[in-house]
């Protein structure tokens, strides 16, 4: 109830991120029931798939089923609603709402504890201004929902660059951002290096590279268990790493959304 009566003159501002707040579960709500039940393709049957597969405590590889690259963290998460009867449809379609959520709004209410409500509220109004095929590409399993929700504190390292604490915990979720998916560098590296910049201390240059070396090795592991196992490769990652490859694909953008 702090929340509501610490300050009376806030009370309006407060009453009215709440209400947004709800608002945003009830169209997530629509959005499962209308689009996610309805609209779906062969990603989601193997994300279905890894999700019954995990409640029965059975796992098959670190990536995606038939590749060597993406995860199937959602259905991970989804593993435990199967027990109270969830369908698997519905389980799946609940975890990749939350994980996508998660980082506006924990970001959202980051902002309104540092900085202001008002704040707060502004930020959670561009999530609701965005065009509507966002909210539908966001909402579909496919494995890399999950980066952005590592991507859930970074306004903590932006309001306040440097507090260590902040540091520490948005440069693991980083790593574990472009683990999953690496595009989100084009959100998460910017942040640290104002951090960086602010500080200029050893601890904001060795705690990431640190977080690097350990990262590299994870992906080494990857990499290594694919090498031992090619027959596990239906599907591989197409394009590589390149500038190219980069500027080919933001030149045909529209096209690309709607594959």
């Amino acid at each position: 109830m702090t929340f509501f009566f610490a300050n009376k003159k806030d009370f309006k501002i407060k009453s009215l991120l709440v209400f947004v707040l709800i608002l945003l579960c009830i169209y997530k709500v629509f959005t499962i029931v209308d689009f996610n039940l309805e609209y779906y393709d062969s990603d989601q049957f193997i994300m279905w798939l890894s999700a019954r597969l995990f409640s029965q405590g059975e796992f098959y590889g670190p990536c995606f089923y038939g590749q060597d690259y993406n995860y199937m963290i959602e259905g991970f998460l989804a593993a435990p609603l199967l027990y109270f009867g969830m369908d698997v449809r519905m389980a799946v379609a609940w975890a990749t709402q939350f994980l996508f959520s998660s980082a506006w709004i924990i970001n959202a209410l980051i902002i309104a504890k540092h900085k202001s409500l008002l704040s707060a509220l502004l930020f959670l109004s561009i999530w609701m201004l965005l065009p509507l095929e966002y909210d539908l590409l966001t909402a579909l399993p496919r494995g890399f929902v999950p980066a952005f929700a590592c991507c859930s504190a970074l306004m903590w390292t932006l309001i306040k660059p440097q507090h260590k604490t902040a540091f520490a915990l948005n440069t693991v979720l980083s790593a574990c951002a472009c683990t999953i998916n690496p595009t989100t560098a084009w959100i998460s590296f910017p942040v640290l290096a104002y951090a960086w910049i602010k500080s200029k201390t050893r601890y904001f240059i060795l705690l990431p590279a640190c977080v690097a070396l350990i990262t590299a090795g994870i992906w080494y592991m990857q990499h290594r268990y694919y090498s031992l196992h090619p027959d596990y490769i239906v599907h591989p990652q197409a394009g590589g790493w390149s500038w190219d490859y980069f500027k080919m694909n933001i030149a045909r953008l529209n096209r690309l959304i709607f594959l």
